[in-house]
């Protein structure tokens, strides 16, 4: 016992006061009604690293040496007849008629500021105790911290206060409102060598200001992005850095708690890795936590947009983040689809479809594939019309920016001769050629202009060389399908 009561004394300890008072409030109406009054009790929590120790028995709270602990813990601090573990008030109104009366129990910082115990690790909680320690309605879910109550302001003596509501209410006739509050230290709290204090003072008011005070939460950013423009099938790495004020000290997330959105619609990545959570001190004038995510794997285009799920960062004072939407510079590039065809004259074609994504600019370049074309067929091209007469060749690069289809079509060269008969001075040529595509069967030549010898007053083209008119062409264009001769 003598060891500990030593190694107790060498222990630095926490110490957490607070001023409270019993109020009544008496009034007729509330236009003529003002009333302020200042607490006079002093409550006092002292906190070390050993255990609880009542050692103070008056109409204030005080717990030495008091580890901090969780709300639960809190919520049963009770008293003994050494002690005052918790602080019992009322406020009560005597009315001789009617009146509607507001009322602010509200509580003021008084610490000194040397060796001042942050407010932020004060927990706060407020029942009835006299009806069965029931929780008032905002302490019912959670057992807020006094640095995160509503902030609140009023004039006492002539002076304005700026304090921190407890309790708001009405008084519409006569009666009496109970209270009990009880102090603790938050878990959250890291028990340090050197000695802090914190005090407050309880009063109440008929006149106040209220103004909310959220506290802050984590918050999540996104840096390094790379790329910020990829294909569907790149890999996308990014630092997701959570952090606030307080000090991000835990993160809980993994890649189900992150939701990829494209367009406002929630989308599935073949690939949504995440690291685990790494202490960083580059968030700027922040300290935090940062992951690496890394994506790949889209079916659409379209910007990013990354949703964190609620509650998975926690800092120091135990406060959780909301749900976080961020927007992200990084977007998914258009694809460009391409299929191909045989449209005639063709045995076969490389390949049936490909695709490129546009990144830097408005167009994508693809390769077109091999032909192999029929027997017979010399030639081949491909064209976005099935009907075309030329197109671009085999194995070369082109631009494309939407999706579409191309055509292979085979080539075939049909050449013919022309030949001089008796009777005929001259042909304006001797041969020519020209092209079957795709299926096409024939193909159409304009004949040459024949010049007869003297004395020959008609001409005309036939297909052999006889004399007779069976062979006669009447027309001055013929459509040969394969190597053929004219005779003139």
């Amino acid at each position: 016992m003598k060891k500990m009561n030593e190694d107790k004394n060498k222990k630095t300890v926490l110490m957490i006061s607070l001023i409270l008072l019993l109020i009544t409030i008496v009034g007729v109406t509330y236009a003529a009604f003002q009333y302020t009054k200042k607490g006079t009790k002093e409550n006092t929590v002292t906190t070390g690293d050993i255990s609880f120790i009542y050692n103070e028995n008056s109409n204030g709270i005080t717990l030495s040496n008091a580890m901090p602990m969780t709300d639960e813990e809190g919520k049963q601090i009770s008293t003994d007849s050494n002690s005052q573990g918790y602080f019992d008030f009322d406020v009560t109104s005597k009315m001789g008629g009617s009146a509607i009366i507001p009322y602010y129990v509200y509580a003021v910082d008084i610490s000194e500021e040397e060796n001042k115990l942050e407010s932020d690790y004060v927990k706060v909680y407020l029942t009835n105790g006299k009806e069965g320690d029931t929780p008032y309605a905002q302490y019912e879910k959670e057992v807020p911290i006094f640095a995160d109550l509503d902030n609140v302001t009023v004039q006492e003596e002539g002076q304005k206060v700026e304090g921190k509501l407890l309790y708001q209410d009405t008084f519409t006739e006569s009666g009496i409102k109970n209270f009990r509050l009880r102090i603790w230290v938050a878990n959250t709290y890291e028990v340090q060598e050197k000695s802090k204090k914190f005090k407050m003072r309880v009063d109440v008011s008929t006149e106040a200001e209220v103004t909310s005070s959220d506290p802050e939460k984590p918050t999540c950013e996104i840096e390094n992005a790379s790329p910020t423009k990829a294909t569907r099938d790149e890999d996308i790495t990014m630092t997701i850095k959570c952090s606030d004020n307080n000090g991000v000290i835990t993160s809980n997330m993994t890649s189900d708690n992150i939701h990829v959105k494209q367009n406002n619609k929630e989308v599935t990545p073949k690939k949504k890795e995440l690291t685990e959570g790494l202490a960083s001190a580059s968030v700027t004038g922040k300290n935090g936590v940062q992951h690496q995510l890394t994506l790949n794997g889209f079916e659409s285009e379209g910007n990013i947009t990354i949703t964190i799920d609620k509650g998975v960062i926690t800092d120091k004072k135990g406060n959780t983040n909301d749900e976080i939407d961020i927007e992200t510079n990084i977007s998914i590039a258009k694809r460009v689809n391409i299929k191909y065809e045989m449209a005639g004259g063709v045995q076969s074609i490389e390949e049936e479809s490909t695709y490129c994504d546009i990144k830097e600019k408005d167009t994508c370049n693809i390769e077109l594939p091999e032909i192999t074309v029929k027997e017979g067929y010399t030639g081949s091209f491909w064209s976005t019309d099935q009907s075309a007469k030329s197109g671009s060749n085999p194995s070369t690069s082109i631009e494309v920016s939407e999706d579409n289809t191309y055509y292979a079509r085979g080539t075939k060269l049909v050449n013919v001769t022309y030949q001089k008969t008796s009777g005929v001075s001259s042909l304006t040529k001797d041969s020519d050629s020209c092209t079957r595509y795709g299926d096409e069967e024939t193909c159409e030549i304009t004949l040459p202009t024949i010049t007869g010898n003297k004395g020959y007053d008609q001409t005309y083209w036939g297909t052999d060389n006889n004399t007779e008119y069976a062979s006669r062409i009447d027309s001055t264009t013929v459509t040969p399908s394969d190597t053929t001769t004219y005779y003139a």
